[in-house]
Order: C-alpha cells, then sequence, then structure tokens
C-alpha cells in the first residue's frame, strides 16, 4: 500500500519558501537604514538652511509683507510669560498675573482680536516636541482668557517658526 518511490515535495517548499522570507526581511531592513540616513541628511540640509535664512537681515520685499500684517496696539498691550524649562503648566503666579493683565484691558480684549504666540527654541530639541509643548502652552493660554470671558472668535494662536536658540516664552498680543 505504502510506495516509497514517491517524494515528499513538503521539505523543498518549506526551504524555499523560508529562504525567501528572509532574503525579504534582509532587504527591508537595508531600505529602512538607507532611507534613515537620507532623512537625517535632508534634515540637516534643511535646518542648516533655516537657520542661513534666520540670520539673514530683512529684505524689502519682506518688510512690505510685515506690513500687511496686523499691527499690535504697543508693549503696554502686550503680556510675556517666560518659561525656565520644558514645562507646559501654568503656576498659580503666572495664572494670577495673567488674570490680572485680563483684568487691566478687558474692555479692550472684549473688541479687539488676540494673537497668542510660542516660542520654544533650545539646542538639540526636536521640531516636533517644540511644537507639542508650544501647543500646550498655547491651549492652557487660551483656556485662561476664555475662563475670563474672552470670546474664543476673537483669539488666534500660533507657534511661532522662526524661534532664536534660548527662546522660551508665549507673548500675547492685543491687535487692531
Amino acid at each position: 500500500m505504502f510506495n516509497d518511490d514517491q517524494e515528499n515535495p513538503w521539505p523543498g517548499f518549506v526551504d524555499v519558501m523560508s529562504s525567501t522570507l528572509l532574503v525579504f526581511v534582509f532587504l527591508v531592513i537595508i531600505q529602512l537604514i538607507v532611507m534613515a540616513g537620507i532623512s537625517l541628511k535632508i534634515d540637516q540640509k534643511v535646518t542648516g538652511k533655516l537657520e542661513t535664512i534666520a540670520n539673514q537681515p530683512a529684505t524689502a520685499s519682506e518688510t512690505s509683507n510685515q506690513k500687511s500684517l496686523p499691527k499690535t496696539l504697543g508693549e503696554e498691550f502686550q503680556f510675556t510669560l517666560i518659561y525656565s524649562n520644558l514645562d507646559a503648566i501654568l503656576t498659580e503666579e503666572n495664572r494670577k498675573n495673567i488674570g490680572n493683565w485680563i483684568k487691566q484691558h478687558k474692555a479692550l480684549l472684549l473688541t479687539s482680536n488676540i494673537q497668542v504666540s510660542a516660542f520654544l527654541g533650545q539646542k538639540g530639541l526636536s521640531r516636533s516636541t517644540s511644537s507639542f509643548v508650544s501647543f500646550s502652552r498655547l491651549m492652557l493660554i487660551r483656556d485662561e482668557l476664555v475662563k475670563q470671558g474672552i470670546p474664543t472668535a476673537r483669539i488666534t494662536i500660533r507657534i511661532s517658526d522662526k524661534v532664536m536658540a534660548d527662546d522660551n516664552h508665549i507673548l500675547i498680543q492685543i491687535l487692531n
């Protein structure tokens, strides 16, 4: 009944499939390593170009573009909140300072547009971490403004992309 002359194809099939799988995994790993290297080179080039652009003086066209931006009412209508590290939490002292500033300018805040800008630039800090911390800070400040009765439609938040090396603050401006 049992014929010894027949070959079993199963061991050969398993050998071919496992070899093919190993080659495929090896090629994927090599591709990932190459892509990571290229990504790092591109990031270094872009960072270098951004630093060069940031250090150049403004040209006439940039100054004319800045004229079209909304103007602030002056330094007495600005509030700067300085952070010492990557904290995104408002201390009780900062909360009181913001509350006092809002009370001083409440009438103007209710009728004007408000821009809240975050500046965070630390050496060795990734852009995604910087954006995350900045956004968290902005949302806390925005929530504080809303708690004080400022309409949300008048509040604009922005994360500044023109940051100096040691910037670590939030700037609240009343725009006209």
